[in-house]
């Protein structure tokens, strides 16, 4: 193997192992019994909070499927549904950002 070669095919590894599978993010502000989440995600995202692992995924503009432990449930931007033990409202979802309050 050449140089030149040599240096193609650590440069390409270097950025693949470099380049995330899905861009995500999830960040939590939480009080009390009461999380405000910010999802930000093109795939699936996970936060823990009030002591929860708590997934998201299937964002989608107007809803987002919120999964917490067994339970799981697809809630549209303004409904609130259970999910486990927790209550889970949607304030806004759009594709790659939704805003949620979890509380008990």
């Amino acid at each position: 193997m050449n140089t030149v070669t040599r240096v193609v095919a650590i440069v390409a590894t270097a950025a693949f192992a470099l380049t995330p599978a899905a861009c995500s993010g999830t960040k939590s502000k939480c009080k009390a019994n009461r999380c405000d989440v910010t999802v930000k995600t093109s795939g699936k995202a996970n936060v823990t909070a009030l002591g929860q692992k708590f997934e998201f995924s299937n964002l989608k503009d107007d809803s987002i499927t919120v999964k917490a432990g067994a339970a799981s449930a697809t809630i549209k931007e303004g409904e609130t549904k259970p999910v486990g033990r927790f209550t889970v409202k949607v304030d806004d979802a759009d594709p790659g950002e939704a805003k949620l309050v979890i509380s008990r």
